[in-house]
């Protein structure tokens, strides 16, 4: 609420609009106070031959509506829209028309909303999604519509849907929910660093760079002393994910290792096509787990970064950990459910069949 300390107020409404460029279809989505929508552009739009200036930089519109569109035969779009009004007051005094821009850019937080929006689904889902436009749609005190403001997105010609990962591993990572603002504002400076070099590995258009942030990512967290960097990435990594696993240990550390191979080959010119795709899906989806493990286990021990490596190696990791390691292995709500019944019992914790039974009967994935 934005209050002017001496003036009579009056109350206006906005509802938020925001244009999505690289996220596929997921059925009943809703995030925060956004739900996932579908719209459809008309092809007169297409038609169109037009520019605009934003920052003085000449866009066709047309490629970024090109880039949003998920069927070209229909059309359709997919964009979020907040549930219910957002209220506000200002100044009776404040005449509102579609030149009120200045009104919203000096109330930062309602774009602040929007680009952490941007960064929580980016890391939830683990794709390069973008928020094309925003438009924010204002209403008088009655909630009647008066106007519409459009404020765009970072200029990328890059159609993000290109992005290709599993239809079932997109669906499964947006079960989950994240405090993105509690993780900003966390007192860890490895782990700021580590969350900043992943959110803008999402930025480039080159895969190259993309990559090499993924791997800063995980070095702002492990890297920490002289020993041999990739002994302590592919060590750690695996540590947090293997789930006491000698198997999936060797397996996850052995891949950790040929994808830094590939990213040294490439930094030191010895091969520079040797990045392909699915190394980076791959390298991803790595990060993303070890990225939201390593802030649970700030949260849940306190400890310093440093401390923090210690504590993977004593090799007695808290179960809170284990069972989210667990959450973020499992595909699907079902697995998830057994696999954790088993880390409990094999903790020494014995649930009632009954219980059991009740669990499980709640897990209708397919």
């Amino acid at each position: 609420m934005y209050k002017i300390v001496g003036d009579v107020m009056k109350k206006i409404y906005i509802k938020y609009q925001v244009l999505v460029n690289g996220l596929p279809q997921i059925d009943k989505y809703k995030i925060d106070e956004f739900t996932l929508k579908q719209g459809h552009l008309k092809e007169e739009y297409f038609n169109n031959k037009y520019t605009t200036v934003e920052s003085e930089l000449k866009l066709n519109m047309n490629y970024y509506l090109h880039s949003c569109i998920i069927d070209f035969e229909k059309l359709t779009y997919n964009y979020f829209e907040n549930d219910e009004f957002i209220e506000f007051e200002i100044s009776n005094k404040r005449k509102l028309n579609g030149k009120a821009d200045n009104l919203f850019n000096a109330n930062n937080d309602i774009f602040n909303k929007i680009e952490d929006l941007e960064k929580k689904l980016r890391l939830i889902l683990n794709i390069p999604l973008s928020f094309q436009f925003i438009i924010i749609k204002v209403f008088n005190e009655n909630k009647e519509y008066l106007f519409s403001l459009k404020k765009y997105g970072t200029i990328s010609f890059w159609n993000r849907l290109d992005y290709k990962i599993e239809v079932d591993e997109l669906n499964n990572n947006s079960r989950f929910y994240l405090d993105y603002n509690a993780m900003k504002k966390i007192n860890n400076n490895n782990f700021k660093r580590a969350l900043e070099f992943y959110m803008d590995s999402f930025e480039s258009e080159k895969i190259s760079i993309r990559y090499i942030l993924l791997f800063s990512s995980l070095e702002s967290l492990f890297n920490l002393d002289s020993e041999d960097v990739t002994k302590k990435l592919k060590r750690y990594v695996a540590k947090i994910l293997a789930e006491d696993n000698a198997e999936e240990y060797e397996r996850i550390a052995e891949e950790i290792n040929l994808l830094y191979d590939k990213r040294c080959k490439y930094v030191h010119g010895k091969n520079i096509n040797c990045i392909a795709m699915n190394d980076e899906v791959l390298l991803r989806r790595y990060v993303r787990k070890v990225i939201i493990t390593y802030w649970v286990i700030i949260n849940a021990t306190q400890k310093t970064s440093r401390q923090i490596l210690a504590y993977l190696d004593s090799n007695k990791v808290d179960i809170q950990i284990k069972a989210v390691v667990v959450s973020l292995n499992s595909k699907n709500f079902s697995e998830q459910q057994r696999n954790l019944i088993n880390l409990i019992e094999k903790n020494g914790v014995k649930i009632p069949d009954d219980v059991k039974a009740n669990i499980l009967s709640k897990c209708n994935d397919k």
